[in-house]
């Protein structure tokens, strides 16, 4: 079982220098089924990228995720759990 299928967000697509490209988190939306969104946690990727600290399979993410364009959510993510 997956961090996401556990209803936590963890760090995924590892990059040789030992950082990640994203932090997966599950989809907030009332009937997501399932669903993951994303932030990138490394530059270059859509010009907005959110700061991350802990480990890959807890985050913690900074700052606050504002979802536009997808479920709506905005919240936290500490320790990779979604507040």
């Amino acid at each position: 079982m997956t961090a996401a299928d556990r209803g936590r967000a963890h760090l995924t697509g590892q990059k040789p220098d030992g950082s990640f490209k994203w932090c997966i988190y599950p989809c907030q939306q009332k009937d997501a089924d399932g669903k993951t969104c994303r932030v990138s946690v490394s530059a270059g990727y859509n010009g907005r990228v959110w700061s991350v600290t802990g480990p890959a399979d807890a985050p913690t993410i900074s700052p606050s995720i504002d979802c536009q364009g997808g479920c709506g959510w905005h919240g936290f993510i500490n320790a990779g759990v979604l507040s």
